[in-house]
């Protein structure tokens, strides 16, 4: 959505001038809200021409970009191009297709400015340097990176001028120039020129989950999961609230949300308002999973009527197969058993039936466990203790 122009604040910059007096610095995560730029006729109109200019002679001001088609090491009023503000400059925040400016046509493709990282400002009173690393420009269905400067110049950092001491509403002028890295018209000039002012209303909102993004389930069904905010506004507002919503519900208020994910993944947003009307919004997905297998704590044999551990098999005892399990994310883990003999590989078996039941002829009897939980984590273990014939 684009921002209104503060007009008065333009005139006041204009008017003013800069002031030696500046005190101030400009936030962290200001917005550069640049007034649209103006491309005039300076000899007269002509409707048949492709600029509606006579002769095509005309003059951009304002907010512009500049290239150097001709090569000749400066920016003709030819070579400019008048661009029209999306949003501005956030700094601090990367921002795509159509958030900076709106689409504009060049050399018979069109395109627009985007940063690939937030972009960062150093500088004190009313003076500063934007560092233009991530500045691109997307333009005829490729990105050009122009963060990098002039060649032996500037290191890729734009000036910014405000008119007293970049506070809230300040008029500035930011310039930039830099080399075009690549495409045809590689090693050309590029200038950027915007005029506009300061808005201190957008906040930045970070969200850092204790223990990471992928949670191991520590309590039935799921994870108790703690998520902190880093909250960024500028020294002239505060915040107002921060709320937070989990999967798309409300889920509480506050600088640090604490609550239970079941098993699996969960989209938690929280949003900052600032009392100035600022606005900021940050997500986070964070995937509850089940790694551990279940532990068998103890796998044996129990007899029926003393309730104590059977080691030896008198006949017609009656035992009970005695499984412990300990497992934290499931509260039901799948127990089975399997009852056997020790053997080796090309050991003969002795089996024989009884009663339509096939029984085998040892001397003892082991037990082996095996646990499975929701997330087809699998345990087993064997008795230490098996069952000996009297």
């Amino acid at each position: 959505m684009k921002k209104s122009l503060n007009k008065i604040a333009i005139s006041l910059g204009l008017v003013m001038g800069v002031s030696a007096s500046a005190n101030a610095d400009i936030s962290p995560t200001a917005t550069l809200i640049f007034a649209d730029g103006v491309t005039s006729c300076i000899i007269g109109s002509d409707s048949t021409t492709s600029t509606g200019c006579l002769y095509n002679v005309t003059s951009t001001t304002v907010s512009y970009f500049g290239m150097d088609t001709s090569g000749d090491g400066i920016i003709q009023e030819s070579e400019k191009i008048a661009l029209t503000s999306a949003d501005g400059i956030t700094i601090g925040i990367a921002q795509g297709a159509g958030s900076i400016d709106q689409v504009w046509s060049f050399g018979g493709s069109s395109g627009n400015h985007i940063t690939t990282q937030g972009l960062s400002v150093t500088g004190t009173g009313n003076t500063a340097s934007l560092d233009m690393t991530g500045w691109t420009v997307s333009w005829g269905g490729g990105l050009i990176d122009m963060g990098a400067g002039l060649i032996g110049g500037d290191g890729g950092f734009a000036s910014i001028t405000c008119a007293t001491d970049c506070t809230q509403g300040d008029a500035f002028v930011l310039d930039y120039a830099a080399n075009v890295p690549t495409g045809p018209f590689a090693n050309f000039i590029y200038t950027l020129h915007l005029e506009g002012y300061i808005d201190y209303s957008a906040a930045n909102i970070e969200l850092a989950v204790q223990g990471g993004n992928i949670q191991e389930c520590s309590t039935s069904g799921g994870s108790n999961v703690t998520i902190n905010t880093d909250v960024f506004v500028d020294v002239s507002d505060s915040i107002s609230s921060i709320s937070w919503a989990v999967d798309g519900n409300a889920a509480g208020y506050g600088e640090m949300l604490s609550t239970f994910l079941a098993l699996g993944e969960h989209e938690v947003m929280a949003t900052v308002l600032t009392t100035s009307g600022g606005e900021a919004t940050s997500s986070v997905t964070i995937n509850v999973v089940d790694t551990i297998a279940p532990v068998i704590t103890s796998v044996g044999f129990i007899n029926r009527f003393t309730g104590l551990p059977a080691t030896t098999l008198e006949q017609y005892n009656l035992l009970e197969v005695g499984i412990q399990v300990d497992e934290v994310c499931d509260p039901s883990p799948v127990i089975q058993a399997v009852r056997g003999t020790a053997t080796n590989n090309g050991d003969v078996v002795w089996l024989f039936t009884y009663n339509s039941q096939i029984l085998t002829w040892q001397d003892e009897i082991y037990l082996m466990a095996v646990a499975k939980d929701q997330s087809n984590n699998i345990s087993s273990k064997i008795t230490t203790n098996p069952i000996y014939a009297p």
